[in-house]
């Protein structure tokens, strides 16, 4: 017994040599498979994108405004968009609806390359085609048309119903004060211009203030755009800026269940075709100011005057005296009373003036 012990104890030593060994080459191939799996797999990579955002039609609503600075607010929050080009075909819209969009984008500028691709960028639209680094345009894009359509506040009418506390609180300014505004307007328009361009800009502001309109190759020319090409040379070089080779193209929209104004909603209220001066009026009741471009069709549309306010007085065929209060100081122009006074002259109606409110109670 002993004897045969011995034998097995040295066969037994080396099956578990073997054993071992077997698994030492079988954990240095595993690890070998894993290294080479490691180094031969790619890993997977953030993906770059260059953004697109549409800006078409009129901005004269909040809903169109709103989406709009909705999306320029998630192209400047989402990391893996590291340029955007903006597409413009608009006509401009309402000054602060305007200023926003430029703003906006101004704000995008500084994280990111801005390039815009212009169809047509009229008043306004051209208003937000200068917050962009670079602008391409196509042969015969139209830009330009730079200056304000401003609507004056209406034609105080006195009234023994209403009575206001302030002179100017029914109009908010005065007649002589308004044109004032509307050149401190203007005046915001041009300095974006000049900052925008800088010195590829080659107009004077006098030439501007002619709101003249622009084909695409001679705005090139002009220093109001920078070079004719496609939008996919927008894409392009917004990319080069960026310092991307590898990237995809994606167009920013509005969420599906997001709020449309009436454009969108295909009522056409302020579509490019039938946009008027009535509606500029009901969409922003005078004293309202716009960076827009109506095109003659639309002014032709439009009534004579579609914000004054007739006075529908019945004519006094006796005599009688008509009393002026002016202890409120309501500010009435000169030259309507002047034009009043005549003609109650001519039906032997003489006017007073009354500077104390007890004088004209009295009355």
């Amino acid at each position: 017994m002993g004897r045969k012990a011995e034998m097995e104890s040295p066969k037994l030593g080396f099956k578990r040599k073997s054993v071992v060994a077997a698994l030492l080459v079988i954990f240095v191939i595993a690890l070998s498979l894993v290294a080479y799996t490691y180094h031969h797999i790619p890993i997977p990579q953030r993906r770059d994108f260059v953004g697109i955002i549409r800006i078409e039609g009129y901005i004269e609503e909040p809903a169109v405004v709103n989406r709009h600075i909705s999306l320029i607010s998630e192209a400047m929050a989402n990391e893996s968009i590291k340029a955007v080009v903006i597409e413009i075909d608009s006509g401009g819209g309402y000054v602060v609806y305007i200023e926003q969009v430029y703003l906006h984008l101004l704000a995008l500028k500084e994280k990111k390359p801005l390039i815009a691709s212009v169809i047509s960028a009229l008043s306004g639209g051209y208003y937000i085609a200068v917050a962009a680094d670079y602008i391409f345009v196509y042969p015969t894009s139209t830009l330009g048309s730079v200056g304000v359509i401003a609507y004056a506040p209406s034609v105080l009418v006195p009234s023994e119903l209403y009575i206001e506390t302030g002179a100017y609180k029914w109009t908010g300014f005065t007649q002589l004060q308004f044109p004032s505004s509307v050149d401190n307007v203007l005046a915001n328009f041009l300095g974006a211009i000049e900052k925008g361009r800088g010195d590829r800009l080659k107009v004077t502001r006098e030439e501007l203030k002619k709101a003249l309109i622009y084909f695409g190759d001679e705005a090139v020319k002009l220093g109001l755009a920078d070079e004719v090409g496609s939008l996919q040379k927008a894409v392009e070089d917004a990319a080069r800026r960026a310092n991307i080779t590898r990237y995809e193209v994606v167009e920013l929209k509005p969420i599906a269940n997001q709020t449309l104004g009436v454009e969108e909603a295909g009522k056409g209220q302020t579509s490019s075709k039938k946009l008027t001066l009535d509606m500029l009026s009901s969409l922003h009741p005078p004293p309202a100011m716009h960076y827009v471009h109506l095109p003659m069709e639309a002014i032709m549309a439009s009534s004579p005057s579609p914000y004054s306010m007739p006075l529908n007085a019945s004519r006094l065929s006796t005599r009688g005296t008509v009393i002026v209060d002016a202890s409120h100081e309501n500010k009435v122009s000169w030259w309507i009373l002047d034009a009043l006074i005549v003609e109650l002259a001519k039906m032997n109606v003489t006017v007073s003036f009354l500077s104390d409110w007890k004088d004209v109670s009295a009355q």
